[in-house]
């Protein structure tokens, strides 16, 4: 399989409706735009388009969740966004196979890499019980 190909792969497997309240859905009227490859303008997948309803909808299902966030613990929530922390880092092949030759995800795996080697530290720095 191609570099190509598993691009593909990675930009078919991606959810492209919206996340609200935990669940996918698409836009309000079913609106899509296209999300262009900046190194060479190819049109790579059509994403939702959002409307303001749909931000509304979206800031609702977050003020129903705030009082569960907020009553974990700060190690449980430090946990929580660690998990997606390291499965962003398990999936890093994927993401680095995904994107364009010239944009910021590899400064974001770049910089990810750079917080994985800090991360004892300021954890200890940061008193994180």
């Amino acid at each position: 399989m191609t570099t190509i190909d598993r691009a593909r792969k990675v930009v078919e497997a991606v959810p492209k409706d919206l996340l609200i309240g935990g669940k996918w859905t698409s836009a309000t009227g079913a609106a899509t735009f296209p999300v262009e490859n900046p190194a060479d303008g190819q049109v790579l997948c059509a994403v939702a388009d959002a409307t303001a309803a749909d931000g509304v909808a979206a800031l609702d299902a977050a003020v129903e969740a705030q009082p569960a966030w907020a009553a974990r613990s700060p190690r449980e929530r430090g946990e929580i966004l660690r998990a997606a922390f390291e499965l962003l880092m398990e999936r890093r092949e994927d993401l680095l196979d995904g994107r364009t030759s010239t944009g910021p995800t590899s400064c974001f795996i770049t910089r990810s890499d750079s917080c994985r080697r800090r991360w004892p530290r300021e954890r200890n720095s940061l008193n994180i019980q």
